[in-house]
């Protein structure tokens, strides 16, 4: 019997190895999906104690003063403060990725446990809760990830650990500080709904480029939509995130997929 080769790696896992391969290698340090990092106050309110229902962030202090001073460029340390704060109040989001092979789509949720649940047009899909995921490929089953595992298990674990390198707040956290955030324009402009600030920047994680950064942000500081160009391992690719709905109900899979 010949040896056995890994499976081809789909749309969605290409998009999300790519795209975030680099994000990864610093989420060690980062602590466990789904909670807080110590960071000072930078004037988001907190959700309840415990990560409770879902809010409205109301920024203020830090946060608000790029409503005042639209054409002023925002320190990155804020930037990422506030943004990440924000998301961590809203909690629920349906999120969207599209890049030029596949696009995928479904519920993200970043309250006491972390889930995401993903199906691409490709038919491949990607389910995570907590530090645990599993992966479909077209055409096959369920494969739980496992960093030791079969070819399949492997390629699982990779395309969980980009996702949650991802989404993880402190690894946006970490991320978004490594730049200033320039407006645009200060008009807004309308993105899945809702009036949002385009920004760019250059920020820097491991050995992606960036050729270029695009991110809207709407008033309460949550974000509606991401561009980015990355280049990594020779392979240049122009992504897009999209989040709607902040703040509503999700459904997420009762049990882990089998």
């Amino acid at each position: 019997m010949g040896r056995r080769r890994a499976p081809r790696l789909t749309a969605l896992a290409s998009a999300a190895v790519v795209a975030v391969g680099a994000v990864t290698g610093c989420s060690a340090d980062a602590g466990e999906p789904g909670t807080a990092p110590d960071t000072p106050d930078a004037g988001v309110s907190a959700s309840p104690a415990g990560g409770g229902e879902a809010g409205t962030p109301e920024p203020s202090g830090a946060c608000a003063q790029r409503l005042v001073e639209p054409d002023e460029p925002i320190p990155g340390e804020v930037f990422a403060e506030c943004l990440v704060d924000a998301t961590r109040v809203a909690q629920t989001s349906r999120y969207t990725t599209t890049y030029p092979d596949s696009s995928a789509t479904g519920p993200l949720r970043m309250g006491d446990t972390f889930e995401v649940y993903l199906t691409a047009t490709d038919g491949a899909e990607v389910f995570i809760r907590d530090e645990q995921g599993w992966m479909k490929v077209p055409g096959g089953g369920w494969v739980e990830a496992n960093a030791g595992g079969t070819p399949e298990q492997v390629m699982a674990d990779a395309v969980v650990q980009a996702y949650l390198g991802f989404t993880d707040p402190r690894v946006q956290e970490q991320f978004f500080a490594t730049t200033e955030w320039e407006p645009v324009t200060a008009d807004p402009e309308t993105v899945n709904g809702l009036q949002a600030i385009r920004y760019s920047g250059d920020p820097v994680f491991g050995e992606v480029t960036f050729d270029s950064y695009e991110i809207w942000i709407d008033d309460d500081y949550l974000p509606t939509r991401i561009v980015a160009t990355v280049t990594m391992m020779g392979v240049t690719q122009t992504g897009q995130q999209d989040y709607e709905d902040w703040g509503e109900p999700v459904e997420m899979p009762e049990a882990p997929p089998s």
